[in-house]
């Protein structure tokens, strides 16, 4: 959890106020399960994005063939070289950090999920919470 400041910092500002409103755990249990779910699904997004930077040997390589046959002067090479990492570095680099504090939301939501399913199961020990529980617990452990 190398984000969890941030991670934190989105419940508080997107979700904090609405799960408040929730009248039962139940409730809070559905609410947490389907942010679960959102937030999944905005991480397979992240994943599908380019998840590697080019080397500097490959961004130089991709410059010099670029600019072949001419030689450009260094002040083109160095504006190119600033116009590719925009281009090819940075958005690797902003995907890769969105992706990591989604997984940080997503491991606080979980234990979020696992702290309501504790309350309600030491509240309500009937047969049929206790089935709802086995199953939460299914869904968060795919």
């Amino acid at each position: 959890m190398n984000n969890l400041n941030i991670a934190l910092d989105i419940w508080k500002s997107q979700y904090e106020t609405d799960f408040a409103l929730l009248d039962t755990p139940q409730e809070q249990i559905e609410f947490l399960k389907d942010l679960l779910l959102k937030n999944k699904e905005n991480i397979i997004e992240a994943e599908k994005l380019p998840q590697f930077v080019p080397s500097d040997g490959q961004l130089t390589n991709q410059i010099n063939d670029e600019f072949a046959p001419h030689k450009p002067t260094e002040k083109e090479w160095v504006k190119r070289w600033d116009e590719v990492n925009k281009e090819l570095v940075l958005p690797v680099i902003m995907n890769q950090r969105h992706l990591s504090i989604l997984e940080d939301l997503n491991d606080y939501i979980i234990v979020a999920i696992v702290i309501k399913m504790i309350f309600l199961f030491s509240s309500v020990k009937t047969e049929a919470k206790f089935t709802e529980l086995v199953l939460i617990e299914i869904f968060i452990m795919d």
